[in-house]
């Protein structure tokens, strides 16, 4: 079996507002694991940790993407996908465009 990992810790995601001027920013770790069987198919992408975390001065914290959210994968012995699964846990509020834009207007 072989493993990667990626690695980014000093990353930020902004989301602006081109017409008000106003912004939000999170930290964005971007950590994944990436696992492969012996004939080379990955058998699981998962992004642990904190995705993203929106906070905003004088409410609090308004969007979380923070814990594990990864995908497993299931192959025969000639690499046919046999099944997969979608992993998540933690908190897992998504990005809208309604969320974030009542901030920024």
């Amino acid at each position: 079996m072989k493993q990667t990992l990626f690695v980014q810790p000093t990353t930020r995601t902004t989301f602006t507002n081109l017409d008000t001027g106003k912004s939000l920013s999170t930290p964005a770790v971007n950590l994944t694991i990436t696992k492969y069987d012996a004939l080379g198919n990955m058998t699981l992408h998962t992004l642990p940790g904190l995705v993203r975390r929106i906070v905003v001065p004088g409410v609090g914290l308004v969007l979380a993407d923070i814990g594990q959210v990864g995908f497993r994968f299931r192959f025969d012995s000639n690499g046919k996908l046999l099944s997969s699964d979608t992993l998540s846990s933690g908190i897992r509020d998504g990005i809208t465009v309604d969320k974030l834009c009542q901030y920024l207007d």
